[in-house]
């Protein structure tokens, strides 16, 4: 019997990989239409589950610190991800070292070099800037995305520098 559900599983995924695709525009539409019963039932899962998630977190802290110390670059991908589709708009996977070593390790605010080897909170850390902020309607693209020390992007705020003031290098 185990070797049946061993084939299945193989098969299954086989079936899976031929028409990922057709799997993920079927998923999509369905999600689409049932948007409102997927997350009444999601709110659901989640009041009856409270208690045991918060048990889980608590004994696996230690591991989940770790992973987050390992994983960093991971974890920012994420959040930066997690943020532009708060915003609804278009999102591209960034690199940063790619962003750094198209813009010269410059910052593109005060056009001065950024030291690679700073890490934040270093006011001088290097740091990925949205031309056009994300909460003003700007992309998560390589297009929109610029070095800048940590200090001249949170300087910056979210708001669009007059023409000129910042340098496009593409």
């Amino acid at each position: 019997m185990a070797r049946n559900k061993q084939k299945a599983k193989i098969s299954d995924k086989a079936y899976y990989e031929a028409h990922k695709k057709e799997k993920k525009a079927y998923d999509k539409a369905y999600h689409k239409k049932h948007k409102k019963r997927i997350n009444v039932r999601r709110r659901a899962h989640h009041e009856t589950h409270k208690k045991e998630a918060k048990a889980y977190r608590i004994t696996n802290s230690e591991h989940h610190k770790a992973w987050r110390k390992t994983n960093i670059n991971k974890l920012r991908d994420f959040n930066r991800k997690r943020h532009a589709l708060k915003h609804t708009t278009q999102i591209e996977s960034i690199n940063e070292k790619t962003v750094y070593l198209r813009d010269g390790w410059k910052c593109q605010h005060c056009k001065k070099r950024v030291d690679k080897n700073l890490r934040w909170p270093n006011p001088l850390s290097p740091s990925l800037d949205h031309i056009v902020p994300l909460s003003q309607g700007g992309t998560h693209t390589y297009n929109n995305i610029q070095l800048a020390h940590l200090k001249c992007n949170l300087s910056k705020h979210n708001n669009v520098l007059p023409q000129g003031e910042q340098m496009r290098l593409f």
